[in-house]
């Protein structure tokens, strides 16, 4: 009996969402990866406030870039059309952070209770594509801007090929890349795993625990 309430007072597992099978034991290590913790999803207040900020700043102002750019007319439409996708991109990712916040707001003081199902659920799949697809389209679209502004100033004389047609041409191109890129793990999970995004509380498809994860 002395040696079972030993273990039942302080135990160690090589991943702290383990703790949620362990809720009777007093001492439950490690107490968090670094970003969410036993109690919060977001442990770091720090990290919290940042989340809210950049999300509110990042929605709001790709909005107003949104509604800026449809009203206003501009002499340059391929370059504005680029801008326009971007800014789009990059409000996904607004959502996507706003979706984290709202989870920890949820979760917060018990999140080890919920991190099985939260992980595992549509909505952090979800998340994980957002985040995915927002950061993709952002790359890709700004190589695009910058192989445009490369041609503008390095070939002038030939600016006439480049058509509103061939830019939309390019950005159907990202996005039809981008959501395959996204999706693909969601419809693999047999080669993915079932935790591909669901590898940590935000959803992030970041292995770096796990040397052996497929598709990185």
């Amino acid at each position: 009996m002395d040696l079972y309430r030993s273990f039942s007072i302080k135990i160690y597992f090589s991943d702290f969402s383990l703790c949620s099978s362990a809720l009777h034991v007093r001492v439950c290590e490690p107490r968090g990866d670094g970003i969410s913790s036993l109690a919060h999803l977001l442990d770091s207040v720090v990290l919290r406030v940042a989340v809210w900020v950049v999300a509110l700043v990042a929605c709001l102002g790709n909005l107003l870039v949104l509604v800026g750019r449809l009203v206003l007319r501009e002499p340059n439409a391929v370059h504005s059309f680029y801008i326009k996708n971007l800014a789009l991109a990059d409000l996904i990712m607004g959502v996507y952070l706003f979706v984290i916040a709202s989870h920890d707001v949820a979760f917060r003081g018990e999140y080890i209770r919920y991190d099985y199902r939260w992980r595992r659920s549509v909505g952090c799949s979800v998340s994980g594509f957002l985040s995915t697809v927002s950061s993709e389209a952002s790359v890709f679209t700004l190589t695009v801007i910058t192989v445009d502004r490369f041609a503008s100033i390095v070939y002038p004389l030939s600016l006439k090929r480049r058509t509103f047609r061939f830019a939309w041409m390019c950005m159907l191109c990202v996005w039809l890349m981008t959501l395959l890129l996204a999706a693909v793990p969601m419809m693999r999970p047999d080669y993915y795993g079932e935790e591909f995004y669901g590898s940590n509380g935000v959803c992030l498809p970041l292995h770096i625990h796990d040397p052996d994860s497929k598709g990185e």
